[in-house]
């Protein structure tokens, strides 16, 4: 994959000229990108949001507690003739206190815990997506930049080329060893080679353009394009890669494990819960009376028992159970289309580097024509239009060699990231530990309840994990994880 690498290089002081006077290098734009990028950015704040709701589902396992106080002032009208004064009013406090802590919810607290963990697990692969996705804009930019600092170059030289090809006809014109229409041919061309290095200032200057959109800051003079990793030799090994690694496939994989854990739900309600509760109150015995007071203290254990739902609750089940086998069929669909990436850019890729190996060639040989066209030319063995054909071949030759160079490096980089592999690592860019990167035990540390771990294991017992054994494939029938 070097060979790519080698010839996304920047050609002298002429490319240089098209941009800032500082050097840039594919490291520092993939590193400035990582760490500025509003997409990736974006996606990592969203995962800090869903690691929240991690929390949350977990804070479930743990008791609450509420209070509540009121003063209430009222007042009556007795219609007696009895007493003379008839309106009694009176002010009065009250205050209570309640604590609950579930026991046992049927299994439905430790779905709903499973079910956050997987969309933590899942938002986390889209982090990855985008990341991915942002690193592969990244390298294209680059080297969209890079091939048209050279295209600039060559046409630059190209034009000088020509002048130089005119200068020379004219003098021949002024002793009659050449035509008008030598002359004519020479303009012609030369107007064409401007017109080529106007098109192609244009292209370079949109290509800054989207550099800037991805990276956030104007290039600089760029430096040589680093090679990139071997991960396999053959397509079927970058499937193999890709199978583990892919945030496509992975992020199917944790959908239809969260829309498991949605089954095991819907069942849990179908079942008892039991949960403590302790109350403290303390209000006035008696009405419009504040000074004789009642205290109250209990402690209960509360069971619930579901009945009947008017079908809702079998109705949930059906919906959960057709979103898992949903989720099943994407898990196959993510990986045909995992697939499908990864040989897209591995047959763009072996192209373009087959192609950049034979335009190699064809640039030594057109080089070596032009410079015997040019001998010949002395000895009268060659015209001057012959001349300009050759420099003609040999400039299209070596643009299209920047091309292939080009197409060959975003292939390779397009083709890693189809595999789920491109990241700052590969460009040499150390990195501290991913501090988004699912840590189940961190995360378990935040605001920890010591018995929470004993709640969620017995409101577990009898109920599958959806973290066990790889995603399920396409089935016929019903998908009931909890047997």
């Amino acid at each position: 994959m070097g060979s790519a690498a080698a010839g996304l290089t920047i050609i002298g002081a002429m490319a240089g000229a098209t941009s800032a006077a500082y050097a840039d290098t594919l490291a520092q734009a993939i590193a400035t990108a990582y760490d500025t990028n509003p997409d990736i950015l974006a996606q990592r704040e969203l995962l800090r949001a869903i690691n929240e709701r991690y929390l949350q589902a977990r804070a479930q396992l743990g008791f609450t507690i509420d209070a509540t106080a009121s003063l209430q002032s009222q007042r009556a009208v007795v219609d007696s003739t009895a007493t003379v004064n008839n309106e009694v009013t009176a002010q009065t406090a009250s205050q209570s206190l309640t604590v609950i802590q579930p026991i046992y919810s049927g299994g439905r607290l430790h779905a709903a815990l499973q079910a956050a963990l997987a969309n933590v697990f899942l938002n986390y692969q889209y982090v990855r997506r985008a990341q991915a996705r942002v690193l592969t804009q990244v390298v294209t930019s680059y080297a969209d930049v890079q091939r048209d600092q050279q295209i600039v170059a060559i046409s630059t030289e190209n034009v000088g080329l020509l002048q130089g090809q005119i200068d020379q006809t004219s003098a021949k014109l002024a002793v009659k060893s050449a035509t008008l229409t030598d002359r004519d041919q020479g303009f012609a061309r030369f107007a064409a080679a401007q017109a080529q290095l106007v098109v192609a200032t244009a292209r370079l200057r949109t290509s800054e353009s989207g550099y800037r959109a991805v990276v956030g800051r104007d290039p600089g003079t760029l430096e040589p394009v680093p090679p990139l990793p071997d991960l396999a030799k053959t397509v079927e090994g970058f499937y193999a890669v890709a199978e583990q690694s892919s945030p496509v496939l992975l992020s199917a994989d944790f959908q239809e494990r969260s829309s498991r854990a949605g089954i095991l739900q819907a069942k849990a309600a179908t079942r008892p819960s039991l949960a403590l509760r302790g109350d403290i109150s303390q209000g006035p015995l008696l009405p419009y009376n504040d000074k004789l007071r009642n205290d109250n203290q209990t402690v209960r254990l509360v069971l619930s028992v579901p009945i009947y739902s008017s079908g809702a609750v079998t109705s949930r089940i059906r919906e959960s159970r057709a979103r898992n086998r949903s989720d099943i069929d994407l898990v196959e669909s993510a990986r045909r289309q995992v697939r499908l990436s990864v040989s897209q850019a591995y047959e763009q890729m072996r192209g373009s580097q087959q192609a950049l190996d034979l335009y190699d060639q064809q640039v030594t040989a057109q080089a070596g024509v032009y410079k015997g066209t040019k001998i010949e030319e002395r000895f009268a063995l060659r015209s001057a239009l012959d001349i300009l054909n050759a420099a003609q071949e040999l400039n299209n030759a070596r643009i299209a060699r920047a091309n292939a160079a080009h197409d060959s490096y975003v292939g390779e980089a397009t083709l890693i990231a189809a595999s789920g592999k491109l990241d700052p690592a590969i460009f040499g860019i150390k990195t501290p530990a991913d501090p988004l990167a699912p840590d189940v035990a961190r995360l378990n540390d935040r605001d920890r309840i010591p018995w929470m771990t004993a709640v969620d294991a017995l409101d577990g017992i009898g109920q599958a994990n959806v973290f066990d054994g790889a995603a399920r494939t396409p089935v016929s029938g019903p998908v009931d994880p909890g047997g």
